[in-house]
């Protein structure tokens, strides 16, 4: 278990590709008060893989150019009361979510901030064999960014969204 209750985790460089905080094979990460700050492109804030779970309580992440906040694949993440900050680069992705399970409140607050040339992506559900509903309302400040993104998969939105130009 990873609990990350106060200070920074910091890129050294803006080399990208770099990867914040990962938990494996049944793993779980407790975000409740550290910020994560990885600015290099291609770069993950929290990784998750092999149905590891997070939990998310309070913590910004901000990751540079084609980057990710938060990547899980076939992993759960909890996401009740959590109401700070995604910041991405041009073409990021707040959260990503392949074959994923996504717990949160109704009308469950994420903030996004974006401002991208190209489109960002809040919430990208891929790959889940079975229907997904969303009740998350993306806030983002900015543009071009698209809200939710399903990718093959039968998704409900039961969350007020509120669209932007771009």
């Amino acid at each position: 278990t990873a609990n990350l209750t106060g200070g920074t985790i910091n890129a050294l460089s803006t080399v990208g590709n770099t990867i914040g905080v990962h938990a494996e094979d049944t793993g779980v990460i407790n975000l409740s008060g550290s910020n994560i700050n990885l600015l290099g492109n291609n770069s993950v804030g929290l990784s998750l893989a092999q149905n590891s779970k997070l939990k998310l309580t309070n913590g910004n992440i901000s990751v540079g150019n084609s980057g990710t906040g938060i990547y899980s694949k076939d992993s759960t993440i909890d996401m009740i009361g959590y109401s700070v900050t995604i910041t991405m680069g041009n073409e990021g992705i707040g959260l990503y979510l392949d074959n994923s399970t996504l717990n949160a409140t109704a009308n469950q607050n994420l903030n996004i901030s974006y401002n991208g040339a190209d489109k960002g992506i809040g919430i990208y559900y891929n790959n889940n064999s079975s229907p997904v509903t969303n009740n998350v309302v993306i806030n983002h400040n900015g543009s071009n960014l698209v809200n939710i993104l399903s990718d093959g998969i039968a998704l409900t939105n039961v969350a007020n969204q509120v669209v932007k130009d771009g």
